[in-house]
């Protein structure tokens, strides 16, 4: 009698999970670390993953409930950084015609990253403490984008592979 085959011994019938699995490793790999604080700091609560953002901290405070809310970009190294223009939805600025006049830039996309991330200001109000955006390739334009709840969008996390 031939004994059964090991897990490994068999290709599955369907490969792509592990082909898009790969693609949110590193989001795992931050919302694993932001589950880990869940040991070390009394007011973090919860993470939420794939629940109104990527991921989602929970926090009890003396007197309310706070959310930080991370949205977590990866692309790969052939792509180069994130473009601010991207990540606001804008289309490239196009030329007036008339020598010495700027280029004109279209307005932001309302269903564009940024502005979706913002919504959660809108949403949660006080309880929105921040708002992060994290790209394991940096974002080409070194600035930070302070939300109104002293909340900040940071320029991205620590490196990834790929």
């Amino acid at each position: 009698m031939t004994p059964p085959k090991k897990l490994g011994e068999v290709l599955p019938r369907e490969q792509i999970g592990a082909v898009t699995g790969g693609l949110y490793e590193y989001q795992y790999q931050q919302a694993a670390g932001a589950c880990l604080t869940i040991l070390e700091d009394a007011e973090t609560h919860c993470v939420f993953c794939e629940w109104h953002d990527d991921y989602v901290v929970e926090k009890h405070t003396p007197n309310h409930v706070i959310y930080g809310f991370h949205q977590v970009k990866t692309r790969s190294a052939s792509q180069g950084p994130w473009k601010m223009r991207q990540l606001f939805g804008l289309g490239k600025p196009k030329q007036s015609g008339k020598k010495g006049t700027p280029a004109k830039v279209p307005p932001a996309a309302p269903d564009s990253i940024i502005a979706k991330m913002m919504e959660h200001q809108s949403n949660f109000t006080t309880s929105c403490k921040h708002v992060v955006l994290g790209a394991c390739r940096r974002i080409a334009e070194k600035r930070l984008l302070h939300t109104n709840h002293s909340g900040v969008f940071e320029s991205h996390y620590p490196s990834c592979s790929g």
